[in-house]
């Protein structure tokens, strides 16, 4: 039950990119993975920025760094 949505996924999307003129082409192949693997990436990212302590982020931008700057410097790493 768990390999049938992939499956399902697997044989729709090869469809449509064959009439997109995609199939069997490397930039297909990269297209179909990475929708495929994103939510399995997106979902703990999440989590864990749900966790995260905001306070650092607020004492980088009372230090003058922008908005930008502390989500890229501090955020992000």
């Amino acid at each position: 039950p768990m390999v049938l949505p992939v499956v399902v996924f697997a044989i729709a999307i090869y469809g449509f990119f064959l009439r997109l003129g995609l199939g069997g082409t490397t930039i297909g192949f990269v297209i179909a993975h990475t929708v495929l693997a994103l939510p399995f990436a997106i979902i703990p990212i999440a989590t864990a920025l749900e966790g995260f302590d905001k306070s650092i982020e607020d004492a980088a931008i009372v230090c003058g760094a922008s908005p930008l700057q502390a989500k890229l410097r501090i955020t992000l790493p």
